[in-house]
């Protein structure tokens, strides 16, 4: 759009618009988290909260309670109660220019709710309302949480939840043993990224231990065991020839050579010989299968 005054003159000007009255909207509340030290992100960006929905908090850390202005606002109306009807509030804040409070007060296993409002020229705006609730420290490991199937040589990210502010120390365990260390000083932001060694036995019965760097009762390992490089049989691949032999394909990854073992009862194992693979994959045909009327396989590795 393009502005052309006529003018012989040379001055000043102005520019004006008109003065709209004000409208006073309810602030937009962020997700209740520890703080952890105000960033420019807590005031400016936070992530919104979801409504109706109770957050969970450290007990034993300060509570950051954030909020975003909804239009202009003056100042902000705060409260902090054990009960929605918000009667006798353990805090009343009636003037508070910053759109966040850190709170120190919290007990343990405790609920709380809070509202804030927004005063401007228009008068104050309706409560915004969120809860949360206070828990012990905790850490869960989320991935490799058991069943996954990784490969040496390749980036996985190892993932968990945690609501402690310390670093922590990520560990490899195979058969319930410490194996290693994968990192004694990682970032709790929920996330590793690791490098599977090519120095690995492929196995079934891996885990990842996750610990706090200044607490070693705090921690957590995988659910379930996991598995690096093991041969897996392709179960849609399993058929029966017309002659009774049984076929079957399997990978397994990393690995050249691989040999098979079958059982009637999974008691007793026999041998059939070794199998060699092609780009981690192979086929088998079981000619001895045609006698019996179950028959159990195993894939062994060098």
């Amino acid at each position: 759009m393009n502005l052309i005054a006529q003018a012989g003159d040379m001055g000043e000007f102005i520019f004006t618009y008109p003065d709209l009255p004000d409208v006073s909207y309810a602030p937009l509340l962020a997700q209740t988290e520890n703080y952890r030290g105000v960033q420019l992100y807590d005031v400016i960006a936070p992530k919104l909260a979801v409504a109706g929905q109770t957050y969970t908090v450290n007990q034993r850390l300060p509570v950051l309670l954030s909020w975003s202005p909804k239009g202009l606002a003056r100042y902000f109306e705060f409260q902090l109660a054990t009960n929605q009807n918000f009667a006798n509030p353990i805090l009343d804040i009636p003037y508070q220019t910053d759109a966040f409070y850190v709170w120190n007060g919290a007990a343990s296993n405790a609920a709380y709710f809070y509202r804030v409002r927004t005063w401007n020229d228009a008068g104050a705006s309706g409560w915004s309302v969120g809860s949360f609730s206070t828990i012990p420290p905790f850490i869960t490991v989320t991935s490799p949480k058991g069943g996954e199937l990784w490969r040496r040589g390749l980036k996985y990210f190892i993932q968990w939840q945690d609501n402690v502010p310390e670093n922590v120390i990520i560990e490899l365990y195979k058969a319930g043993s410490l194996l290693r260390t994968v990192s004694t000083n990682a970032p709790s932001n929920g996330a590793f990224q690791w490098l599977v060694p090519l120095d690995l036995n492929p196995g079934s019965d891996y885990a990842i231990k996750i610990t706090s760097v200044t607490n070693a009762s705090l921690s957590a390992i995988s659910a379930a065991p996991f598995s690096i490089d093991a041969p897996v049989i392709d179960a849609k691949s399993l058929g029966r020839l017309p002659d009774g032999r049984f076929t079957f394909s399997f990978t397994a990854f990393g690995s050249t050579q691989a040999s098979v073992w079958a059982s009637t009862n999974l008691v007793l194992w026999q041998s059939l010989g070794s199998v060699t693979l092609t780009n981690g994959g192979a086929s088998f045909m079981d000619g001895t299968a045609s006698n019996y009327p179950a028959r159990f396989y195993r894939l062994r590795l060098p």
